[in-house]
């Protein structure tokens, strides 16, 4: 809530997610007659040891593409809307009744479906949604069949974090065995790979009510997690990347460290077949797959290989570096891989199969207390994306 403006110039540390947010940042500065200006800081541990891909500097090349899409293309990420906002369908909810006191459950239906942010929830949906609020107590119904705030909804309407609709970043326990190693406030999904205590590890499970992590220990290098939760990329701004990375053109508003890093990155992906391949042999029976697409596209693709993939490639271990390249190891080769990763466009997959029976994968702030069915149905309309499988559709085919 505090507004930044009339600064001489803006540092960050990292590189913004999306072009939206870096005009956002550059606009703070420059109100008193200067240009605006913005520094970057990519900041990086080189480690020849480390495997391929955690050699690239990811953080650098994001850097000049947003700054390349929004100086030289003017390109901005769409907007897009939720389609199914559950979170945000408790949160306003739970407002409306505090505001009304009491109300029936067909009037706060028709309050709430109203507003325009929820134009695709299906009333029998909100039916069971309430139901589900009632089991958990966080609605009460009176006598006269009216439904009022319950005990345990109290707790979390008249806490000062209720104000904000955006997922706070709540620290969590991160624990090996019965062994806290660490806290983290950025929490990845189970089977992603972070650093912490100087190690890598792999989460097994998040316990979200008891601000739990549970993970063991993996071998090399994987991604920190120390700058934050970020934000989803584009298409566009991976494939940006990509450009980058195969181009020889230097940039005029880079500083001798980062164009000499840049050189270094652009030998190597050359020396390696990176930029040729989807995938890449790693050593072993490992291989890296890396296929330049968006967050939403690349969370789509690790589920095909998790739950399409896997068992007809014999696939071992599936170590996702989000959104960057996978890790995956087992018999199948480098060449197998690839031409059946190029056969998805052919198949028809429904949403469904790419997710476990019981899995109810949270996309926000308050998902916590939606009902798993409501969940699950919010993650195959708003978390994945098969249509990028299909050129032409989907985030590529802008």
């Amino acid at each position: 809530g505090i507004d930044l403006g009339n600064l001489e110039r803006v540092m960050q540390v990292g590189a913004p997610y999306s072009c939206s947010s870096f005009v956002q940042r550059l606009g703070r500065s420059g109100r008193r007659g200067q240009p605006p200006e913005m520094l970057f800081v990519c900041p990086e541990e080189e480690d020849e040891s480390a495997p391929l891909p955690s050699r690239i500097p990811w953080t650098l090349l994001r850097a000049v593409s947003v700054i390349e899409l929004y100086t030289k293309d003017r390109w901005l990420e769409p907007f897009t809307l939720r389609r199914q906002p559950t979170g945000l369908l408790y949160h306003q909810t739970m407002s409306m009744l505090k505001a009304m006191g009491e109300a029936s459950p067909r009037e706060l239906a028709r309050k709430v479906l109203a507003l325009p942010a929820f134009r695709e929830i299906n009333p029998e949906d909100y039916k069971a949604f309430l139901r589900h609020l009632l089991q958990i107590d966080h609605l009460q119904r009176v006598d006269d069949g009216g439904l009022i705030i319950g005990l345990t909804g109290e707790k979390i309407v008249n806490n000062f974090r209720f104000y904000a609709v955006f997922q706070d970043e709540e620290e969590h326990a991160v624990y090996s065995g019965t062994e806290e190693i660490g806290s983290i406030t950025t929490v990845p999904p189970p089977g992603y790979a972070m650093t912490l205590a100087g190690r890598s590890w792999r989460v097994i499970e998040v316990d979200s009510r008891h601000k739990a992590v549970y993970v063991e220990p993996v071998r090399g290098r994987s991604d920190t997690l120390w700058l934050g939760a970020g934000g989803d990329l584009h298409t566009r701004v991976v494939a940006k990347m990509r450009d980058i990375l195969q181009s020889g053109e230097i940039y005029s508003y880079l500083q001798p460290n980062a164009v000499r890093r840049l050189e270094k990155a652009r030998r190597l992906a050359h020396e390696t077949g990176l930029l040729k391949n989807m995938v890449v042999k790693a050593g072993g029976d490992s291989l890296f797959v890396l296929p330049w697409i968006g967050s939403r596209q690349y969370r789509t693709l690790v589920r095909v290989l998790k739950f399409v993939l896997k068992e007809p490639l014999r696939i071992r271990t599936i170590l996702p570096t989000e959104p960057y390249y996978i890790t995956v190891a087992g018999p199948c080769g480098a060449g197998e891989l690839q031409r059946e990763l190029e056969r998805l466009a052919e198949q028809t997959m429904a949403p469904l199969q790419l997710m476990d029976e019981a899995e109810a994968p949270f996309l926000g702030k308050y998902d916590e207390f939606v009902p798993p069915d409501l969940l699950r149905k919010a993650f195959v309309m708003d978390g994945l994306d098969l249509d990028f499988l299909n050129p032409g559709k989907g985030e590529r085919g802008h």
